[in-house]
This record gives structure tokens, sequence and C-alpha cells, in this order.
């Protein structure tokens, strides 16, 4: 098990630039705005699997 996790970790470490050049150039997607419109005012959304967390901070915003 030891070795699935250094193996995780380097994989990550080897991969964190590129992702991080990803998700600052990151845009929010177009169909937002209205998704928003349609969730009542105090409502909940469940954003599964958020990747990086935009959308999940644009809702809670």
């Amino acid at each position: 098990m030891h070795n699935l996790k250094e193996t995780t970790i380097k994989s990550y470490n080897k991969t964190a630039s590129e992702y991080q050049k990803v998700v600052s150039s990151f845009e929010l997607l177009p169909e937002i705005n209205e998704f928003i419109l349609k969730v009542n005012k105090g409502g909940e959304i469940l954003d599964l699997g958020c990747g990086p967390g935009h959308h999940a901070l644009f809702f809670f915003k």
C-alpha cells in the first residue's frame, strides 16, 4: 500500500504545475448564470465532483 501512496504523490507532484496553469485560466461556464436564476433564494446546490472549486465558489458567493 505504501508504494501506491508514493506513486500517487509523485504523479501529483509531476503534474502540479500544469494543473495550476489550467485552473488559473479557468472560466465559468456560460450556462452558470442561467442555472443560478433557477435556484430559489437561499436554496441549496450540490456541486458534485467540483474539481478545483471555481463553480462552488461562485455558487457560494
